[in-house]
């Protein structure tokens, strides 16, 4: 399965911080949205949505300045190891997707670390960062496979302990 599959942009707007909704943004909160209090509007957008490459996420930014955050999120059902850059942890939540227990991990750069063989440290790493100024607002800029007790790589290099 592509990993690619697994990433959404989390959108969270501040309500407190803007007097009205745009008419053009009630489509697109009512089509994504995952959670929505007082304070706050989360939206669960596609990685592959067509407002990335037609500016609406930029005029989103522009309209509504401070009050809105975008984050890379990974969803996954399975023992991923999820962390940030640096190797720790980040913000997670447990959601119901299609009926399945998922877990969501939050932040604008991911790492996620695949153990492949625990008793051999065969693992993987790949690094995910969120960026608007490419079509595609997920990269991926780092993909490390390593292989056994003689790799460079360690995972202690990847993941804080």
């Amino acid at each position: 399965m592509d990993v690619m599959n697994n990433f959404l942009i989390e959108v969270t707007l501040k309500k407190r911080k803007f007097k009205e909704m745009p008419a053009w943004f009630e489509g697109i909160a009512k089509e994504y949205k995952q959670y929505e209090s007082d304070e706050r509007l989360v939206l669960d957008i596609p990685r592959d949505w067509a407002g990335f490459k037609d500016g609406t996420v930029i005029n989103m930014l522009k309209v509504f300045g401070e009050a809105v955050y975008l984050a890379l999120a990974y969803v996954s059902d399975n023992d991923d190891i999820v962390v940030d850059f640096e190797g720790r942890p980040v913000d997670k939540y447990a959601i119901v997707i299609d009926g399945i227990q998922k877990t969501k991990y939050i932040k604008k750069r991911l790492r996620i670390v695949k153990i492949l063989d625990k008793s051999k440290e065969i693992f993987k790493v790949q690094d995910y960062s969120l960026n608007l100024d490419y079509l595609d607002s997920v990269i991926k800029v780092l993909d490390v496979y390593c292989v056994g007790a003689s790799s460079t790589f360690k995972l202690k290099d990847f993941v804080q302990e």
